[in-house]
């Protein structure tokens, strides 16, 4: 059974899933709307949520569906019901009438970081089967393990511009603020309150695009040189990676 939640103008803002069998079953939603965002097929937890943001106040509708065998059957009408604050904010947030256009752009950046962080990921994984498939070479061995000590070096650094040293997050030591730590800072104004994002998670924002920009030029630069480095190992005779 699925209950879908959906604004007044048919927007569908998230969708519950619950058994289908006899009896009274009860669902809430935590009037939080989902963003598509990017879904890994290799990850059977990933949903494809990206930024959930509190829904304002208004009418909103809930309808309940039937999924079986493919087929996608409405069991009831659209039911209305009310989304109402329950206190006023002591202070207004001058921000407040960009937030709207700022939850879109904060998803897209979210979206963009998860794709070049995949593209990244794949890279590694490549690298390290290049790696192996180095011992297969009848000749220029050396010239071989340096092109690959060159590409893993070149990964690990970018890897830690993007989500910071794993050995200064083991022992808890700070590291220089990543594009993780900053759109996540950009997002927190979303997250715990009604108050909504400050002049201080815009511009963590800003600094996430800044820093975007400037690592996914190198990671596709990365990306193809570890294709280059594959073709050419190859057409020596060293074994086919399969991706």
């Amino acid at each position: 059974a699925i209950l879908r939640v959906t604004n007044d103008s048919g927007k569908v803002l998230t969708e519950i899933t619950g058994t289908y069998s006899k009896g009274i079953h009860r669902k809430h939603w935590d009037l939080r709307e989902r963003l598509a965002s990017t879904m890994d097929i290799h990850s059977s937890r990933d949903n494809g949520t990206g930024l959930r943001a509190d829904v304002v106040p208004g009418t909103y509708y809930v309808q309940l569906f039937k999924k079986h065998n493919g087929d996608l059957r409405q069991l009831t009408q659209k039911e209305a019901f009310e989304v109402t604050r329950l206190r006023q904010n002591v202070l207004t947030n001058p921000e407040a009438a960009s937030h709207l256009d700022y939850k879109t752009k904060l998803n897209e950046l979210y979206v963009e970081a998860e794709i070049m962080n995949k593209k990244l990921e794949r890279t590694k994984k490549q690298i390290a089967a290049l790696s192996k498939a180095v011992g297969f070479a009848q000749a220029d061995q050396e010239a071989l393990h340096k092109t690959t000590y060159d590409l893993q070096k070149q990964q690990v650094n970018l890897a830690r511009k993007i989500d910071g040293s794993e050995a200064k997050g083991e022992v808890g030591e700070k590291d220089t603020p990543t594009l993780s730590f900053k759109i996540s800072v950009a997002s927190r104004g979303f997250y715990s309150n009604t108050y909504g994002p400050t002049a201080m998670h815009i511009e963590s924002y800003d600094m996430a695009v800044t820093l975007l920009n400037e690592l996914a030029p190198q990671v596709d630069a990365l990306a193809a040189a570890t294709e280059k480095a594959i073709s050419d190992s190859e057409a020596l005779g060293l074994p086919v990676i399969i991706d």
